[in-house]
């Protein structure tokens, strides 16, 4: 029997399986090291928000627009896109602004960030392509949006610091608001159009 062949081939073998294992520990690593780093830039975010807001406004941010799916996920598509009170947005419509207004907002921030003390025009909605877009979309697709818009909402927020969210910029309504108040402004605003939402699906529809 050619033992020596066999050794050399079982020797062979284990140094293959050692470098796979090896491999596989390297990769497994590697994970563990991503997911941690994405982990402590969660906690960073986090712990920025909690120091820069009052903790009843960083948890609206954070879920306020959550409590406004679970409510409207099982309400079907024809009363969403009923117009139940005549010359009234529909509840579709009411969704869609809020949808739309998260972009204009982070544009609103970033024009504070950049420029002293600028000018913020009032935002029409009816003249908003993305507010138009939305109004007929299946509301799986609007509320996706809607979760995107407002995680980068939070990434831009918990980015700040106390100098920045000091920043201020006027509009002709609202004033002269620093970015802190502009972000409790886009608080109220959600709220204000989810109790609309709220009263439109209360009413009997005729």
């Amino acid at each position: 029997m050619d033992y020596p062949c066999k050794a050399k081939n079982t020797i062979q073998i284990c140094i293959g399986q050692i470098f796979y294992f090896e491999i596989c520990l390297f990769w497994l690593e590697t994970v563990s090291l991503a997911r941690g780093i994405l982990s402590l830039i969660v906690i960073i975010r986090e712990h920025k928000l909690s120091t820069m807001l009052h903790p009843s406004l960083q948890s609206r941010l954070e879920n306020q627009h959550l409590a406004l799916i679970d409510k409207l996920e099982n309400v079907p598509a024809s009363i969403l896109k009923t117009r139940i009170v005549p010359g009234k947005w529909t509840v579709q419509e009411n969704l869609a602004h809020l949808v739309s207004y998260q972009p204009v907002f982070l544009e609103r921030m970033q024009l504070i960030l950049t420029q002293p003390d600028p000018a913020i025009l009032p935002y029409q909605a009816d003249t908003d392509p993305l507010f138009a877009g939305l109004i007929d979309l299946p509301l799986e697709e609007v509320i996706l949006e809607m979760k995107k818009g407002r995680e980068q909402v939070l990434n831009l927020i918990g980015s700040l610091s106390p100098a920045e969210f000091a920043r201020k910029g006027a509009h002709p309504v609202y004033g002269n608001l620093s970015i802190l108040g502009w972000t409790e402004f886009f608080i109220l605003h959600e709220s204000h159009h989810m109790f609309t939402m709220y009263r439109l699906l209360a009413q009997p529809l005729s």
